[in-house]
């Protein structure tokens, strides 16, 4: 059978995403001399250069001034464990944004002037605390793994990548802008997966923003959202599933043509407004305002309650399914069951306001 494109690539990047591992290993029993981890004792009055692939060790805590980064990676196939210590004041805490495979690890870097960490392709990120950075706390480029991270109190994101990143069992909170970004380009889809991951509480800045924000083709399943000064999780075409999205400043969930959106609750979410879209559970639109219009989105399974809108707004767009929601005491309009649900196409029965029915 011959695969499509995209379904050979989802096969293989779990693959190429493990191939650092390997050939750092394989590179380490090649040449010996570069199995002992090197010390970084100080990056003071200038940047700690890493020129050469290898593993690398903190030896003390690291304080520097704004002006400089405090260690600057220019080779790839690099490990950094910050072994519990703390870069504090740099300008970047740890830069390698044109490297490619380096592995950063438990540690903190906080109070950077612009953001915490910044790493290439391939870049791998886990175990760390980015706290109070004025930038991001995290920014990776394509296929990064960012896994058992807390990002909080950032200027900026949390968790910022272009795109194909895996972005799990991370806390993201109080950041100044979203929780987690990840939205690809005009040239490529974002192809995230989102999994695990607890968002709250973003959006302090002026600007505001939301828990977890995706482009196209990504998989958000299973996190905890809440809180949040905007939307909880704005997704263009995936799959969005199994989350809890609750108490956010506008709607919970915001996706776009050609989504699923199954097994999530949404609770309490959004504002009274003269834009309904924006106080919903669950809102099918083209974009996060008034207009309406994505199609193709498949609504199963979800629990909403207690949203200043619908529980589920379809837009009533023919074109989008529903099945097997449960909506209670949302406060779309017309009140009553029938402000439960904005419906597209009923594929099965809905419990509105305890009533089973297509809504």
């Amino acid at each position: 059978m011959v695969l499509s494109r995209n379904i050979r690539l989802r096969w293989l990047r779990p693959l190429m995403r493990v191939r650092f591992f390997v050939l750092f290993a394989l590179l380490l029993a090649a040449n010996p001399a570069l199995a002992k981890r090197i010390h970084i004792s100080s990056c003071t009055n200038r940047p700690f250069v890493i020129s050469q692939p290898g593993s690398y060790v903190l030896t003390a805590n690291l304080v520097t001034n704004p002006g400089n980064d405090c260690i600057d990676v220019r080779v790839g196939a690099v490990s950094i464990d910050l072994n519990g210590f703390t870069i504090t004041g740099a300008k970047v805490g740890i830069s390698g944004r044109h490297s490619r495979q380096v592995l950063v690890q438990d540690g903190t870097v906080r109070l950077s002037a612009y953001d915490g960490i910044r790493l290439g392709n391939d870049g791998i990120i886990k175990n760390m605390r980015l706290d109070v950075n004025n930038g991001s706390g995290i920014v990776c480029a394509i296929h990064c793994i960012i896994t058992d991270n807390q990002a909080n109190g950032n200027g900026a994101q949390g968790i910022e990548v272009l795109a194909a990143a895996t972005i799990t069992n991370n806390t993201v909170s109080y950041n100044g802008l979203n929780g987690i970004d990840c939205r690809g380009d005009k040239f490529s889809a974002a192809d995230c997966k989102i999994s695990g991951n607890t968002a709250t509480l973003n959006g302090q800045s002026v600007e505001g923003g939301s828990g977890i924000v995706a482009g196209s083709e990504s998989v958000i399943e299973a996190n905890t959202v809440n809180g949040n000064f905007d939307e909880g999780i704005v997704a263009l075409s995936g799959t969005i599933s199994g989350n809890a999205v609750n108490g956010n400043g506008k709607a919970g969930i915001v996706a776009s043509a050609g989504s699923v959106v199954s097994s999530n609750t949404a609770n309490g979410n959004g504002k009274s407004s003269s834009c309904t879209p924006l106080g919903g559970g669950i809102t099918v639109v083209s974009q996060t305002n008034c207009s309406a219009g994505a199609g193709g989105v498949l609504a199963i399974g979800n629990a909403t309650s207690g949203n200043a809108g619908f529980g589920i707004d379809l837009g009533g767009d023919p074109t989008n399914g529903y099945q097997n929601n449960v909506a209670f005491d949302n406060r779309g309009v017309p009140s009553g069951a029938a402000g439960q649900i904005n419906p597209g196409t009923s594929l099965g029965h809905n419990l509105c306001n305890g009533i089973i029915s297509g809504c």
